[in-house]
C-alpha cells in the first residue's frame, strides 16, 4: 500500500507459446516479473523455480517431475451457486466411487474434452478417473523436466475450471469443501537425474532401492516442511482437511507406498522410482 501498487515489467517468454482450443486466433503466453534493468523479482514464483533449477544444475542434477490434481465438480453455475450462498450444493456425480469405470464411460465426452484440450495446450494428462467422493476428479499431468511441469500445472488449474463452465459445471480445488467429505490434494512426484542420464534416486544395492542422494534429498524436505507448510497450505480452509483418518498427513513423516505419510516414496524400476 505504501507503493501504491504501480505495475511490475514482465517479460514474455515466447517458449510458452500456446493457443486456446475455443479461441480461434488466440496465443497464450506466459511472462516472468523481473524489474527494469532485468534483473529477476523476488517474489514471481517462476524466477524462484529457475533459481532452484540452476542450482540442481550445477550440482549436476536435472529435475523431472509431475503434477496431480484432484478437484470437486459441482453441477452449479456462478449464479446459482451464489443463490445458494455457497450451500447445499449439487455435486456433479453422487456417491463415493472412486477409480469409477461407469462413471468414466457415462460422461466420456467430458474426459475426452479434458484430455484433448491438455493434449492441445501442451499439458497433456497422463490419466483423468473419479476419486473418492461425490464429482471428484483426479488428473494427472505428464511428466516433464524442469520448469514445464510448474507452468503447465498452473495452467491445468485455470483452464479445468474454463472447460468447466463451458460443460455448465463449476470446478473446485477447496482442500476442504465439506465436513462430511475427504478433502482433496495435489501430489507432486519428485525425482533426481544425473546429465548421464540415469536416476540419482535408483540404486539396487541399497534397501527398496533408495540411493543415498534419494535419502538426503528426502530428510531434506522432511526437516523442512515446517517453514514450507505456508506454502504449501495458503489458505485456512487449507487446515481443516488436515485430520486424522481423512488422507491427509498431519506429522511431518515419509513412508514407503504409503498414503497416510506427508511424503510418500514410490518404489519402482529405475525410470519410475520417485
Amino acid at each position: 500500500w505504501h507503493t501504491g501498487y504501480p505495475d511490475a515489467p514482465a517479460k514474455i517468454d515466447l517458449s510458452s507459446y500456446r493457443e486456446i482450443p475455443w479461441e480461434p486466433g488466440t496465443a497464450l503466453f506466459i511472462a516472468d516479473f523481473e524489474y527494469t534493468d532485468g534483473t529477476p523479482y523476488p517474489a514471481c514464483p517462476r524466477q524462484l523455480c529457475k533459481t532452484v533449477l540452476k542450482r540442481a544444475d550445477d550440482m549436476g542434477y536435472k529435475v523431472k517431475s509431475a503434477f496431480e490434481y484432484e478437484f470437486f465438480l459441482f453441477d452449479e453455475t456462478p449464479h446459482t451457486i451464489r443463490e445458494k450462498n455457497y450451500e447445499n450444493l449439487t455435486p456433479f456425480t453422487p456417491g463415493m466411487f472412486g477409480y469409477s469405470v461407469l462413471r468414466n464411460s457415462v460422461h466420456s465426452e467430458l474426459y475426452h474434452d479434458f484430455i484433448d484440450t491438455c493434449r492441445e495446450m501442451d499439458m497433456e494428462l497422463e490419466g483423468i478417473h473419479t476419486e473418492t467422493g461425490p464429482g471428484v476428479l483426479e488428473a494427472c499431468i505428464s511428466v516433464d523436466i524442469g520448469l514445464a511441469p510448474a507452468d503447465k500445472a498452473a495452467l491445468f488449474k485455470t483452464f479445468s475450471k474454463v472447460l468447466a463452465q463451458r460443460w455448465d459445471l463449476m470446478a473446485t480445488f477447496m482442500a476442504k469443501w465439506s465436513p462430511d467429505f475427504p478433502g482433496q490434494s495435489g501430489h507432486l512426484h519428485q525425482s533426481l537425474w544425473n546429465k548421464d542420464g540415469s536416476s540419482a534416486f535408483y540404486d539396487d544395492t541399497k534397501k527398496h532401492n533408495m540411493s543415498d542422494t534419494f535419502r538426503h534429498y528426502l530428510a531434506g524436505q522432511i526437516s523442512l516442511l515446517p517453514e514450507v507448510l505456508p506454502m504449501i497450505a495458503p489458505t485456512i480452509n487449507s487446515y481443516t482437511r488436515m485430520i486424522k483418518g481423512y488422507w491427509a498427513p498431519t506429522h511431518a513423516n515419509w513412508g514407503l507406498d504409503n498414503r497416510t505419510c506427508a511424503i510418500r516414496v514410490i518404489p519402482g524400476n529405475e525410470k519410475s522410482h520417485r
